[in-house]
């Protein structure tokens, strides 16, 4: 926090493992609750949350059906 401006930042965890993204959600919760973290189980769904808020981190999963992680972030990237 600088001069009393407080930024929430928001990650983006993509992968199609229900559980695993579940996990990683509560591990970063437990480390500040205050960061807007949104999932999605695969590419498309990822580009859509993308494309109406831009997230300022996205943790993928490589290996994922339809569309592999770099993909989707080279996507997002354009």
């Amino acid at each position: 926090m600088l001069s009393g401006i407080m930024t929430q930042y928001s990650i983006l965890i993509i992968d199609d493992e229900a559980n695993q993204r579940l996990m990683l959600e509560q591990a970063l919760r437990s480390f500040d609750a205050d960061w807007l973290i949104t999932t999605a189980a695969n590419g498309s769904e990822a580009l859509q949350l993308a494309s109406s808020q831009p997230p300022d981190l996205i943790i993928t999963d490589y290996n994922m059906p339809g569309m592999n992680g770099l993909d989707v972030i080279a996507q997002v990237r354009d």
